[in-house]
């Protein structure tokens, strides 16, 4: 397996808890002009709502729904919820087939490693990995071993750069973390269905409070895929000029 399609995956983040090399490093370099690629989309005709992609109801996504209200602060908790509905739209838009209450969970908790509850240490110093770690037993205990890996996987991918070849749950999570983080593929959604996901959840301070965070653990574990964005793409500036929050100040 290439340095490139290693990364993310179950066994490499079990086996490294999220620490890359200059082999990674490479590889994702060598990625940059596909993600730059992704604005140049077309808007999608299809019809969306929030109403046609809500949240499926389990004992699985009630337990998810109360972890994440438990240990994320509400700029971060909004994030999460913006990020299902964005994901739920991607995975209709391009025909990923991913598991609705499987994605819900990995949508909602994918930033669980920038929770203090969750937060990355020296055995998982990469917070994607950490807080794949600490969804795991939540998804297990409701549908087995094989769909928490797969929630796993999803979460700890969500920070890659290229997603050929991913499963399409692992392609739904980051294209919607994506959307709310940075802004990228938001055209492709129509913009009244990303308004009312807004009103439903408004932005706030998100961008900033979300920046210094990932600069935060960027600072604290240079090895690892945060560090590489924020040195090398600024991820945590990038966070701070979503589109969405500049025309609200323009405004």
């Amino acid at each position: 397996m290439t340095a490139s399609a290693e990364l993310g995956t179950l066994a490499w983040a079990r086996q490294t808890g999220g620490v890359i090399t200059s082999q990674h490093e490479t590889a994702l370099a060598l990625e940059i002009p596909a993600v730059l690629a992704l604005s140049s989309l077309e808007p999608t005709m299809m019809a969306l709502s929030m109403e046609a992609l809500a949240p499926p109801k389990s004992a699985l996504t009630v337990e998810a729904d109360e972890l994440w209200a438990d240990v994320a602060p509400a700029w971060l908790h909004g994030h999460g919820m913006r990020t299902w509905f964005y994901a739920a739209a991607m995975n209709e838009i391009f025909s990923l087939a991913a598991d609705p209450e499987l994605l819900y969970c990995a949508a909602i908790l994918h930033d669980l490693g920038l929770t203090s509850a969750f937060a990355p240490d020296d055995v998982r110093p990469c917070f994607a990995v950490s807080g794949a770690h600490g969804a795991w037993p939540t998804v297990a205990a409701h549908r087995g071993e094989l769909a928490a890996d797969q929630v796993y996987e999803a979460i700890a991918m969500h920070l890659n750069l290229s997603f050929e070849g991913a499963p399409g749950l692992c392609q739904a999570v980051s294209a919607g973390t994506l959307v709310d983080a940075t802004g990228t593929r938001l055209q492709v959604l129509p913009g009244a269905f990303v308004a009312h996901v807004n009103e439903r959840y408004p932005r706030g301070s998100f961008g900033v409070r979300v920046g210094e965070a990932l600069h935060g653990v960027a600072s604290m574990y240079r090895h690892t895929r945060c560090a590489w964005l924020d040195s090398t793409l600024g991820l945590s500036t990038l966070t701070t000029q979503h589109p969405l929050d500049e025309a609200h100040q323009a405004g």
